[in-house]
């Protein structure tokens, strides 16, 4: 059997003045504060995994009360729903934030509002999970890190950034939600990374992979993975989980 270790944090940043991102630990979605949006909150805690349990991390987009909405929109809905290891599942939990973001849009007359999704349920050994956007989760296994998620972005974009092509928020009548699909069995000593952008372009995959690679505890490593992040710059809003799992 094997049980679970999470550690979850999310904060503004440096420049930021808003949080537009949100995260989900266990079915538990931190609150917004005031205009900070959960910024420099943390949950922790520990759980079998004879019952599904669900992650996520979500990073608004569309200016910054939008972005901010629509993420813990997203969030919240994933609080509410029942998880379950299962692909169709998750689908249809990506219909409905996807349909609650759309019709919050359209009431308040917005050109754009939306959230990048990394997510996944756990349970009996197994990890099922999907993503929207460039939000990523990692699995660290044996000393070797993988992107299990698929970044949507625009090829072949001039800029530094280029724009996603996938999101929630994206009304049916223009794109049909593809989510990228993560279907993988979960061994003893594993760790999944689920993280928003403001990571990643701070921190190069191989320094993530350094960190998770230390002989540390799962807290210790999530705060280092946060600071180094904020001393590169802390340029965006920052969210991670980090698991640990541990044979019984």
């Amino acid at each position: 059997m094997l049980r679970l270790e999470y550690v979850g944090m999310t904060h503004r940043g440096r420049i930021r003045s808003v949080n537009q991102d949100a995260l989900v630990c266990a079915g538990e979605c931190l609150p917004r504060i005031g205009g900070g949006g959960g910024s420099g909150a943390t949950v922790r805690g520990n759980s079998g995994l004879e019952k599904p349990l669900f992650f996520g991390v979500f990073d608004g987009l569309g200016g910054e009360q939008c972005g901010e909405v629509a993420s813990y929109m997203a969030a919240q809905t994933a609080q509410s729903w029942r998880p379950r290891a299962d692909r169709d599942a998750l689908n249809h939990l990506c219909a409905e934030m996807n349909r609650r973001i759309c019709e919050f849009t359209e009431r308040n007359a917005l050109r754009t509002c939306g959230t990048t999704a990394a997510m996944a349920v756990l349970h009996d050994g197994r990890m099922v999970g999907c993503n929207l956007g460039d939000s990523r989760i990692y699995l660290k296994r044996k000393g070797e890190m993988t992107q299990l998620s698929r970044d949507h972005v625009l090829p072949l974009y001039p800029g530094p950034k280029p724009p996603l092509s996938q999101f929630l928020g994206i009304p049916e009548t223009e794109v049909l939600l593809s989510p990228a699909w993560i279907d993988c069995g979960l061994c003893d000593g594993d760790q999944v990374l689920f993280c928003t952008d403001g990571l990643v372009d701070m921190l190069p995959p191989e320094k993530v992979s350094g960190i998770l690679a230390e002989e540390k505890p799962t807290e210790e490593k999530a705060e280092k993975l946060f600071w180094n992040a904020m001393d590169a710059g802390g340029r965006d809003n920052l969210s991670l989980i980090l698991l640990y799992l541990e044979g019984t």
